[in-house]
């Protein structure tokens, strides 16, 4: 590589040059050929042309390295033309010419001139600079005025610090023109650029106003609509709330506001007439209250508060009833939950896997194992109990299990375990329920004279005889592993009336305790009937006369007042005699034939004898003169409407299908007979019985939906006692000395008429439902 002088414009020696120049041409050059004719002056001396073109060569390329293009032009091409095969004048001759043609492009004149002069480095700079300049051209072209300046200032600072003193000609100022117009467009374009993206956003937000303004509308019309629906089903309280939240959250909305204020307005006038109504019938619902309250009746069956605690207990057995601590922990692992997939795997592989898995002791038979291994299971499980996963591969592979002595062991026939003795209290299952039948009233008439009088006697139903425990001992061998008590080990036996003796497998007496706790489940069912006797009668009663007392005496007869006369009016009405007189009047007073059918005791003055009229009458009066005070004494008037009036209201709680009754007896005495003692008369009192009685027997569905009830009302009312008498004689006065006084005497005998009415039904209720039952008359 050539090596340049740090001073650019300083000339190179020729002296040196020429001489090292000329030295070497002999050696290096060959022997000049024949020249034409015309150059023979030249080829005459070849060593002068060629020393003077290497001079003119030398001082070329020192105005070359200065920069000086042209002057360097006109140099080589005489260097040339003295000697035309020199090959430094010929290579500078094309630099030379290279550098030119790219005047133009300032850069790429600087780069062709410095890849001339071998500087590489500089060359490099040359051609990065250029390359930005285009790259800031393209960017200012594209619209990226900020990369575009960046690039720019990037080229006028590379022109600045470049390490040669180079004629940039027009170029530093087109680069600087260039940024500046690059951040006037960049300075522009941001501006722009702000100005869109503020219109953007004022769009944006402008839109969101409206986004919001109609979500709002939508969210009231909403409510106004679930309001105005609340509105119309009359649920003017749900209205109210809905309305008012529709307005807070537009007040502009003045038909929400309006709606808000109907339905708060409509609610008010709804709540007073229904507190109205519910005033009104919680008046009644009191007052009927009140009325049951003062009848004598039992509440419900009460359950203890520990209830749930004595369900629990246990019956009564032989050994210790805690289980062993092996069974607990055995138990407890068997709870565990596993999770496998088996695909064709052998039973043997299959329980050393659920050994190793949940560490319980599980023994196989050998029998298992020699048919075929136990078979194959494929079965896969997530999550499942070690207990059920059990059961579900000993259900595939046809083999059983047993919890015994510590371990569970697998057999391919069923296990049974060891045969242990517990005893069972039957006592509630054989001894059943006693029925509790109203008495059949005795309708005969005989010369007994019972008509009426066995009504709680001995002609009730018969007691249900107890039931007979080898029956429930036949039963349990029936329907508990019916092959298994034949054999040596396994009986049951009845002892003590009603304690079973069982020798049983523990499965054996998980079957016996579940069959007896189904059965008590079964008879221990209770139901709850409630009564009420009603009285219904739908009368009206109303009276308006005289109520006739003339207390003080002569408040009614008493004179008037001066200077009134007596006037004699035919019609109803008052008349007046003047200023400061009574009224005066004829009172004609009688009711019409509904107030009475006696004139309560009052006798009129005139007409004697006539029939006394049905209403009332002055007593002594038939014209006279009332003054306000004797108005307010004679007139009364009274008013009475009665429905219905509970007699009784019983309760009865009875087991499914046993027969209970409610009676409601009234007892009356009578004299029935006589008996004939020391010779005198001795009367026979005989009790009557009426009243009214309830004989039912509730029997609950299967499905506990409905109670299929037989039911039996009867009522035995006294109609009348007619008395009949004995005429007998009497002996009064016997001493025993002498003999005594007969005297005729009569005996009374009362014969009591009864009413009886009764009813015979079964019929089907729904639970908590009610029937009633009419038709019986007093």
């Amino acid at each position: 590589m050539r090596s340049r002088s740090p001073l650019h414009n300083h000339r190179l020696p020729l002296t040196p040059l020429l001489l090292a120049i000329a030295a070497m041409v002999p050696a290096a050059e060959p022997a000049v050929q024949p020249e034409a004719p015309g150059d023979t002056a030249v080829a005459s001396q070849p060593g002068q042309a060629e020393v003077a073109a290497d001079a003119k060569y030398t001082e070329a390329l020192g105005r070359y390295r200065a920069g000086a293009f042209a002057e360097t032009l006109d140099l080589v091409e005489q260097a040339v033309a003295l000697y035309p095969p020199h090959r430094g004048a010929q290579q500078l001759r094309s630099d030379v010419l290279a550098v030119l043609s790219n005047r133009a492009n300032r850069l790429r004149m600087a780069a062709s001139w410095f890849g001339s002069l071998q500087d590489i480095r500089t060359q490099e700079t040359a051609v990065r600079l250029s390359a930005l300049l285009e790259r800031g051209d393209k960017a200012m072209a594209a619209g990226d005025f900020a990369a575009a300046e960046l690039d720019y200032d990037r080229v006028e600072i590379g022109i600045r610090s470049f390490p040669y003193k180079f004629d940039w000609g027009e170029l530093p100022k087109q680069v600087a023109d260039k940024r500046n117009a690059a951040r006037d467009r960049a300075r522009g374009a941001e501006l722009q650029r702000q100005q869109d993206d503020r219109t953007a956003a004022a769009e944006t937000a402008r839109q969101q106003a409206d986004l919001q303004a109609e979500a709002l509308r939508l969210k009231v019309d909403e409510l106004m609509r679930r309001a105005t629906a609340a509105f119309n089903r009359k649920d003017y309280r749900r209205s109210e709330v809905e309305a008012w939240n529709a307005y807070e959250l537009d007040r502009r909305r003045e038909d929400a506001r309006e709606l808000y204020l109907d339905s708060r307005r409509e609610g008010h006038y709804s709540f007073d007439v229904a507190y109205r109504v519910e005033r009104t019938e919680g008046i009644a619902r009191v007052a009927e209250e009140v009325h049951k309250s003062l009848i004598p009746q039992n509440e419900l069956l009460v359950y203890p508060e520990d209830w749930q605690r004595r369900t629990l207990r246990k019956p009564r057995e032989i050994g210790t009833s805690k289980a062993e601590p092996w069974m607990a922990a055995l138990n407890d692992r068997m709870e565990q939950r596993v999770t496998f997939d088996f695909q064709d795997q052998s039973f043997e592989d299959v329980v050393t896997f659920l050994r190793q898995v949940t560490g319980v002791n599980i023994i196989v038979a050998p029998e298992v194992l020699a048919a075929a291994g136990g078979g194959t299971v494929t079965l896969k499980v997530r999550d499942m109990r070690f207990r059920d996963a059990l059961k579900w591969i000993l259900e595939i592979t046809g083999h059983h299990m047993a919890i015994q002595d510590q371990a569970i062991f697998i057999n391919n026939q069923p296990v049974t375990g060891a045969v242990v003795l517990r005893l069972y209290d039957v006592t509630d299952l054989i001894t059943p329920v006693k029925d509790e039948p109203g008495a059949e009233l005795a309708y005969s008439a005989a010369s007994g004279g019972s008509g009426g009088g066995d009504l709680l006697g001995s002609s009730g139903g018969e007691e249900t005889a107890a039931a007979d425990p080898e029956a429930l001992v036949t039963f349990i061998k029936n329907n508990v592993t019916k092959d298994a008590w034949d054999k040596d080990d396994v009986s049951i036996q009845q002892r003590s009336g009603s304690t079973l003796f069982v020798s049983q497998t523990p499965e054996g007496h998980e079957l016996v305790a579940q069959l007896l706790a189904n059965l008590r489940n079964q008879t221990a069912m209770q139901v709850n009937v409630s009564v009420r006797l009603l009285d219904v009668r739908k009368g009206f009663f109303e009276e308006i006369g005289v109520e006739w007392h003339n207390n003080p005496t002569n408040m009614i007869s008493s004179p008037i007042a001066n200077n009134s006369g007596v006037y004699n009016v035919t019609t109803n009405g008052n008349a007046t005699s003047g200023s400061g007189t009574s009224l005066g009047g004829t009172l004609y007073q009688q009711l019409p034939g509904n107030a009475t059918s006696i004139g309560y005791g009052i006798t009129p003055t005139i007409n004697l004898g006539q029939a006394l009229p049905k209403g009332l009458v002055l007593e002594g009066f038939a014209q006279g003169f009332l003054g306000m005070d004797q108005v307010n004494a004679i007139f009364s008037a009274a008013e009475d409407e009665t429905d219905a009036t509970v007699l009784n209201h019983p309760q009865i709680t009875c087991f499914n299908g046993q027969r209970a009754n409610a009676a409601f007896i009234g007892q009356y005495a009578y004299i029935k007979d006589y008996e004939i003692v020391s010779s005198n008369y001795d009367p026979v009192i005989e009790v009557l019985n009426y009243g009214d009685l309830l004989d039912v027997r509730p029997v609950i569905s299967s499905d506990r939906k409905y109670v299929t009830m037989e039911i039996r009302p009867t009522n035995v009312g006294l109609v009348g006692v007619f008395v009949e008498y004995i005429a007998a004689y009497q002996i009064v006065g016997n001493t025993g000395t002498t003999g005594g006084v007969v005297v005729p005497a009569t005996f009374p005998i009362e014969l009591p008429n009864v009413q009886v009415q009764t009813l015979r039904s079964t019929v089907m209720i729904p639970d908590r439902g009610s029937l009633l039952i009419g038709g019986f008359n007093r």
